[in-house]
């Protein structure tokens, strides 16, 4: 079967999505900035022990940047039927 689009665009379906909504998502005008000396690497302080666990973590650090160069070719459409 063909795949739905929507004036060229690929369409995809998800079911957690609310009724009557449609999100417009550009990957062109996208991106993601990660911090160099957080890129899932280890914490300084090393491995722990939680309390009343026979355990160790290690915390991960992560720190990133979800951005556009361009809001106008992002959107929600609302009132589809």
């Amino acid at each position: 079967s063909a795949k739905p689009t929507f004036r060229g665009a690929k369409i995809f379906w998800e079911a957690k999505c609310q009724s009557g909504m449609m999100y417009v998502l550009n990957s062109k005008h996208i991106f993601m900035f990660v911090h160099k000396d957080a890129d899932m690497t280890p914490s300084a302080e090393g491995m722990r022990s939680p309390i009343n666990q026979d355990a160790f973590v290690m915390p991960i650090l992560y720190q990133g940047n979800l951005a556009t160069n361009l809001r106008s070719a992002l959107g929600k459409l609302t009132g589809i039927t």
